[in-house]
């Protein structure tokens, strides 16, 4: 017993011997302290984050040596929230009339009229004249594969100002091998300069494109291609981006310039300096119809309409969009109550007083999707058809924010 004890106080006593060495050798060791501006020299210097994004800009002095550490941290989620999917002009209420009016002008129509010149720029698996297909009339452009950079063109002779226009619409049928990889892209140019105007923008982002067999209406406002404050181009052009095994077959029809009204956008971002972690959506829909069956066993709604609103009338008339960092990350297009069902959506509510009836739809993430203020992510209902005969449309994320933080430390000696 006595030899055990005095190894304890052997022991105890190395331990802390070894703390005091530990403190008296801290003692004079510099020390992190916040500071709010730091100078290299006088030199302005960055820390950047991911894909060059500048986080903090400091200076510290000529003389000045040591470690600079940065950190960025993520404070407590706070209470849940509850964001609505907004407009800066219509709020929240979808339920309006964003068909487009006006007389537009009218490009292609796979030479059912005499209208701008299709033609192929690179590649061979253009016809401008198909009658395999046809949205309107008896013949549409087909695109029978065909290889990457292949481009396609409409022009005309008389330069076009698509300033005063508003959106770009055709309808496209996917006929096969259109997958997830494949890319097809459009974009204004003028044929004078040979140059590109405004910016591209790829079709997979604003229409289904692994539903095949149906023709499908594509709503691209000028705003997304940079044409709609100015621009004069001569053509359009359709340009195979990226193919992935069998280039897909599809056909364009009724391609034409809107002059007015048109898409309107709904968004739901993340506050400035938070993150938005969205577990749900809710999407609310009332009209003026009884909803119910006789013997009350089951909502009385069509999946082929929605609401009272025949699908024929809105085609594509919803389109959903995850953007990330500037990057669509999904699409889907929306027409009726069964897209909605069938993508990902539940009925959760149904209610009716016999003459009105309201529903409510509820889309669950396995996990949280992630909107990060700083790369301006979003999630998206862009409209473009008369939703005006809807008492109600609306819709809301749900989830959790997280504050960001952000703090710099220097090491001086």
């Amino acid at each position: 017993m006595a030899n055990k004890i005095k190894w304890a106080f052997v022991v105890g006593g190395i331990a802390i011997l070894l703390i005091l060495s530990t403190l008296i050798l801290l003692k004079d060791e510099p020390q992190f302290e916040p500071v709010a501006e730091i100078d290299f020299g006088g030199v302005p210097s960055n820390i950047t984050g991911p894909k060059g994004r500048v986080v903090e800009t400091f200076k510290m002095p000529g003389d000045a040596t040591g470690l600079i550490v940065y950190t960025e941290a993520d404070r407590d989620i706070l209470d849940p929230e509850f964001h609505p999917f907004l407009n800066p002009n219509f709020g929240i209420a979808m339920n309006l009339d964003a068909s487009f009016a006006g007389t537009p002008e009218k490009i292609h129509d796979g030479e059912d009229s005499i209208l701008w010149t299709g033609s192929a720029v690179q590649g061979s698996k253009f016809t401008f004249d198909s009658t395999d297909q046809a949205n309107s009339g008896s013949q549409s452009v087909l695109t029978n594969g065909g290889n990457q950079n292949d481009i396609m063109q409409y022009s005309t002779t008389t330069p076009t100002s698509t300033a005063s226009s508003v959106a770009l619409t055709m309808f496209v049928f996917v006929d096969k091998d259109w997958d997830a990889l494949d890319s097809w892209s459009v974009y204004g140019y003028n044929t004078t300069t040979a140059a590109q105007v405004g910016e591209k923008v790829f079709l997979e982002d604003f229409f289904d494109f692994q539903e095949f067999d149906v023709w499908q209406k594509i709503s691209i406002p000028l705003e997304n291609m940079m044409l709609n404050a100015t621009g004069t181009i001569t053509s359009f052009r359709f340009e195979n981006e990226f193919r992935s095994g069998p280039a897909p077959v599809w056909y364009l029809d009724d391609f034409q310039l809107e002059q007015q009204g048109g898409t309107q956008t709904f968004k739901a971002t993340a506050d400035p300096g938070t993150k938005f972690r969205i577990d749900e959506i809710r999407i609310a829909l009332a009209d003026e119809i009884t909803g119910t069956l006789a013997d009350g066993t089951m909502p009385a709604l069509s999946f082929d309409q929605l609401m009272d609103i025949a699908s024929s009338t809105i085609p594509n008339g919803i389109i959903f969009q995850r953007v990330q960092d500037g990057e669509v990350k999904f699409t889907v297009g929306i027409s009726q109550l069964g897209d909605f069902l069938s993508t990902g959506s539940n009925l959760i509510n149904q209610i009716s007083d016999g003459q009105f009836t309201f529903i409510t739809l509820l889309v669950k993430f396995p996990t949280p999707i992630i909107l990060d203020s700083r790369d301006d992510d979003f999630l998206s209902f862009t409209i473009s058809a008369d939703f005006s005969g809807l008492t109600r449309f609306t819709a809301a994320a749900r989830g959790a924010v997280q504050n960001l933080q952000i703090q710099s430390d220097a090491l001086k000696n």
